[in-house]
């Protein structure tokens, strides 16, 4: 299915050099970094190029949402990173990103409130932070409706590594994307108020790593 704009006749090869450049350059990045990783031809065939050409109709008033859920440091910032270099080269301008980490709680909320640890100790959750508890799921679960739902500009949060705090309205998404790609570790949960985040998405795809090679990544 070709994209409005888009460059179908690129081929892979060209594709990858292409998005290659921009990652590098820190032009697109992977979480607020310059990436590490490029995607190679075959991965931009096999891998990115079918997410990105799936759309299954269009959204009769909002959006199409595809989420992405991994364990940490199994690369789903990454692939990401690689879909919106690859959407960039292609001119395909109705993507837009979207990441759950823009909505951790801010570090005064973590230190003022406590949780318990893996030992059951209380401490304050700040000490737990990454955690699904130090995250704002109730206020993500609504702005995931609002997107889905109308196709109006949205302000929404990023997460600073600078300042390790989110950041209001760093990510625009404006009224010409008709598909939200959103990242995050804890969106496929099955608990409440995650199961209802996981029921928005019109599609999910989960990225999944050998248990070793994520400890030598983490």
């Amino acid at each position: 299915m070709d994209e409005p704009g888009g460059s179908e006749g690129l081929p892979p090869e060209t594709l990858a050099e292409a998005a290659g450049v921009l990652l590098r350059s820190g032009a697109v990045q992977a979480d607020g970094r310059t990436a590490v990783a490029t995607p190679s031809a075959e991965e931009v065939r096999d891998v990115l190029l079918p997410i990105l050409r799936w759309r299954p109709g269009s959204p009769a008033l909002g959006r199409f949402l595809i989420g992405i859920a991994a364990p940490p440091a199994a690369g789903k910032t990454t692939l990401c990173a690689w879909l919106a270099a690859v959407a960039r080269v292609l001119g395909w301008g109705q993507f837009a990103f979207l990441s759950l980490d823009g909505y951790h709680l801010p570090n005064a909320v973590l230190d003022a409130h406590t949780g318990l640890d893996p030992e059951g100790r209380r401490v304050p959750l700040r000490q737990l932070k990454g955690t699904p508890e130090t995250f704002d799921a109730e206020r993500f679960l609504a702005e995931l409706r609002r997107l889905k739902s109308a196709r109006e500009e949205a302000r929404l949060p990023a997460y600073s590594r600078e300042f390790h705090e989110p950041v209001a309205g760093a990510v625009r998404i404006g009224p010409e994307a008709d598909r939200v790609i959103v990242e995050g570790n804890f969106l496929f949960l099955n608990s409440p108020p995650w199961s209802e985040i996981c029921a928005l998405f019109d599609r999910r795809i989960f990225v999944d790593g050998e248990e070793e090679f994520l400890r030598e990544r983490l």
